[in-house]
């Protein structure tokens, strides 16, 4: 039996809200290729996001899966099939995370407004037939969801990191390493044979070992090849053999992509937050993703009320 784990982010270029990254875990009882696990689990899992009851799992790129609609039920639903508690969205978020509520605590526009609401609604729009096929699929398959871990980082938190660790893509490799060893922690790695961990390209990066020695100091790093689209890493000395792959566009893959959409969902639920809180104290204000360009906008809009707040830049605006 394999150990795969994914790991992709959401929040990685702009200017307002969090960076979050997701990392999940799953056992294989086969040979099966990760490649190949998007076409077998068709069509109980796909790509294309559909809010109808009985439509399948969406698993992609969040960004699709999202689409030009924005309607955070698209993401909502996957999150509900793989997190069906009955939580609150703050008590959910501070499972998958346990540091979120140090964000809330240090983070103004999060101590406001209605955390009350759940899964619920989503999980709704799932179909017991929708479940049973997608259930079906992954016991067919010998793929078993093992759960999903999150750290959200704030932007304090975010510029903070920065000056510590140089730049935001050797924030977000550290960030990411701390929560695959979360991740290796909490399971049983006697009942695997191997590990194979797979994320997203950071920045451009094509060079990790330094990051990888550091973050696991006992272990020996061999370099596979660091290329382009994929730079990859053999480690000794660790409990089991284990490989971890840094791939361009990794979202292709399942384990990534739901990653992918974890940490979307979650981003958007803090950036309702967000923007909740600036349109009760302008009124006007047109609502904002964090990107650059219109975060200048949103920005410049807000200067007064920052100003009345008294707020200091690294609160609510992040380095880049």
């Amino acid at each position: 039996m394999r150990l795969v784990i994914g790991v992709d982010e959401a929040g990685y270029g702009p200017n307002l809200g969090p960076l979050v990254i997701a990392a999940n875990a799953w056992s294989i009882d086969s040979d099966l290729s990760i490649k190949s696990w998007a076409n077998e689990l068709r069509p109980a899992i796909d790509c294309h996001s559909r809010c109808d009851t009985e439509a399948p799992i969406a698993i992609g790129d969040s960004k699709i899966v999202f689409g030009a609609t924005r309607n955070l039920l698209t993401l909502a639903r996957t999150v509900a099939y793989f997190e069906p508690l009955e939580e609150s969205l703050i008590e959910i978020l501070s499972r998958l995370d346990p540091l979120f509520s140090r964000s809330v605590a240090e983070t103004f526009y999060l101590k406001e407004g209605d955390w009350s609401e759940s899964l619920l609604v989503a999980g709704s729009h799932i179909a017991d037939v929708a479940r049973m096929r997608t259930a079906e699929r992954l016991d067919g398959l010998k793929i078993r969801y093992l759960g999903t871990q999150l750290r959200i980082v704030s932007e304090k938190m975010f510029n903070h990191g920065v000056s510590i660790h140089g730049n935001k893509a050797s924030l977000l490799t550290y960030e990411s390493l701390q929560l695959i060893a979360n991740c290796l922690n909490a399971q049983s790695l006697e009942q695997y044979r191997s590990i194979e961990v797979l994320c997203d390209k950071h920045g451009g990066r094509r060079k990790y070992a330094a990051h990888l020695s550091a973050c696991w100091p006992d272990w020996f790093f061999e370099v596979r090849h660091e290329k382009p689209l994929n730079s990859s890493y053999f480690a000794r000395g660790c409990q089991l053999p284990l490989q971890i792959d840094f791939l361009a566009k990794a979202d292709h893959l399942i384990p990534c992509a739901l990653a992918s959409i974890f940490a979307k969902w979650s981003r958007e639920v803090v950036m309702q937050r967000l923007n909740a809180f600036w349109q009760t104290r302008c009124p006007s204000l047109k609502p904002t993703a964090g990107y650059p360009v219109d975060a200048k906008r949103f920005a410049a809009e807000i200067e007064s009320a920052v100003k009345e707040l008294d707020l200091e830049p690294d609160q609510w605006w992040r380095s880049i």
